[in-house]
C-alpha cells in the first residue's frame, strides 16, 4: 500500500509541474521581420511596322506576275514566347477586285531579313485568294498564321515579310481602272495558348 501511495504522489507531482509550466508563460519567443517578396506578370507586346508605312500595288494586269505590295516586320517586344496571326478586313472594293486577287507571302525578304526564321527568303504561301485571308474565314484558312513549330517567337525576336499580289487571268474590263483598299490586322497570343493551331 505504501508503494501505491508513493507512485500516486510522484504522478501528482509530474502533473502539477506540467500544469505549472503550461500556464506560466515562461517560454522565450521572438519574431523577426519577414523577407520581402512579390509576384508579377511580364509584359506582352507585339511590335509591327513597315518601311513604307503600308501596302500599295499599282498597274496590275490580268495573268501577269506577282508585284510587291510592300514589306513589314513583326517583333516580340514582351517577356513571353508568342505566336501571331493576321487577316484583312474593311475591304472597300466597288469593282470586285477581291475576287481576282491572289496573294503571296515571303518571309525574310532580301530588303528586310530579320534574325528569326530560316535566314533566307522563303515563300510561306502563294496563290491564296484574298478572300481567304478575311477574318470571317478563321479558322478554316490559316495561311497568315505565323507560328513556326521549329523556332519559337521568343522575346527580342523579329522577322520581316513581303506581301506580293497578282491579278488572276480571268479578270476582265469590269476590273479596269479599279481600286481596292483594306486594313491588315495582326494579333498575338502566348505560344502556350492552344487556341490556335498550325
Amino acid at each position: 500500500m505504501k508503494r501505491i501511495i508513493v507512485i500516486a504522489a510522484v504522478l501528482g507531482l509530474v502533473v502539477a509541474m506540467a500544469v505549472g509550466a503550461a500556464s506560466s508563460g515562461a517560454w522565450f519567443k521572438k519574431t523577426d521581420s519577414s523577407l520581402n517578396g512579390s509576384v508579377a506578370t511580364g509584359s506582352f507586346e507585339l511590335g509591327v511596322g513597315s518601311p513604307t508605312g503600308g501596302f500599295s500595288a499599282t498597274n496590275l494586269e490580268p495573268g501577269a506576275a506577282y508585284v510587291s505590295a510592300g514589306t513589314f516586320w513583326v517583333s516580340n517586344d514582351g517577356d513571353y514566347n508568342m505566336k501571331w496571326r493576321g487577316w484583312v478586313q474593311n475591304i472597300d472594293d466597288p469593282s470586285n477586285l477581291r475576287s481576282y486577287l491572289l496573294v503571296k507571302c515571303v518571309m525574310n525578304p532580301v530588303a528586310l531579313d530579320g534574325p528569326y526564321g530560316p535566314g533566307v527568303p522563303t515563300v510561306l504561301w502563294s496563290g491564296v485568294p484574298l478572300l481567304e485571308l478575311t477574318e470571317a474565314n478563321w479558322p478554316t484558312y490559316k495561311h497568315i498564321l505565323m507560328d513556326d513549330p521549329t523556332w519559337p517567337f521568343t522575346p527580342g525576336a523579329w522577322a520581316g515579310y513581303e506581301l506580293l499580289v497578282r491579278l488572276d487571268s480571268t479578270a476582265d474590263n469590269d476590273q479596269l481602272d479599279a481600286t481596292l483598299t483594306l486594313d491588315v490586322y495582326l494579333e498575338a497570343t502566348q505560344r502556350i495558348n492552344t487556341g490556335w493551331t498550325q
